[in-house]
């Protein structure tokens, strides 16, 4: 499965800062432009941190969770990109 296949039904996203990598829990998606809340605690946090709102090209998704990848004893699972 693609991203493009499941962008409607993304639930979490993982990018880069070019520092680290971090989860973003995705709010909407309009024009390839993906918005969301930072979902895990941030090592720097000078810019950004734990629930602030991002918004960012999809292309810079790295990694993503969605309804479809997630399985019944609650274990993430996840496509690399």
């Amino acid at each position: 499965m693609s991203l493009k296949e499941s962008n409607k039904k993304l639930l979490l996203v993982k990018i880069s800062n070019g520092k680290e990598r971090f989860w973003v829990k995705v709010i909407k998606i309009i024009d390839g432009v993906v918005t969301g809340t930072i979902d895990n605690e941030l090592d720097d946090t000078s810019k950004y941190d734990f629930g602030d709102t991002v918004s960012f090209p999809i292309g810079n998704v790295i990694q993503f969770l969605n309804d479809k990848t997630l399985n019944g004893k609650d274990e993430k699972a996840s496509f690399e990109l």
